[in-house]
């Protein structure tokens, strides 16, 4: 996709793809996450066709979402964006919510899934 104000070019992206299937979408991003600045791990499950997430201290968050890999909880006040690396598999995701703002999770269950940055 770009966006061009006139001839200039004042934006270039790629659309993400719609999820078809929320339950397989969320089987497809469950895993532990752990988050270095913390020293916390975070969870995200699937309940109910829905992708969840939680930690050992705080209650379950329901995620919605119409594009894969830009989630947000149900009151809208935190957004989950998930980092997937060179090969598509998912290796992380980015967590805002209030002041905190991209606060980096790194997936612990899956080999091989270091993001490039």
């Amino acid at each position: 996709m770009e966006v061009t104000k006139g001839e200039e070019r004042v934006f270039t992206g790629t659309q993400l793809p719609k999820i078809d299937d929320m339950a397989d979408y969320a089987r497809s991003i469950a895993g532990n996450y752990y988050s270095e600045e913390l020293g916390v791990y975070y969870y995200i499950n699937v309940s109910n066709g829905k992708p969840v997430l939680h930690n050992d201290k705080l209650p379950e968050v329901i995620l919605t979402g119409e594009y894969q890999d830009s989630l947000v909880s149900e009151s809208g006040r935190l957004i989950v964006v998930i980092d997937r690396n060179d090969y598509g598999s998912v290796c992380g995701f980015r967590l805002t919510t209030g002041r905190v703002i991209d606060l980096i999770f790194t997936k612990k269950n899956a080999l091989n899934t270091q993001c490039v940055n």
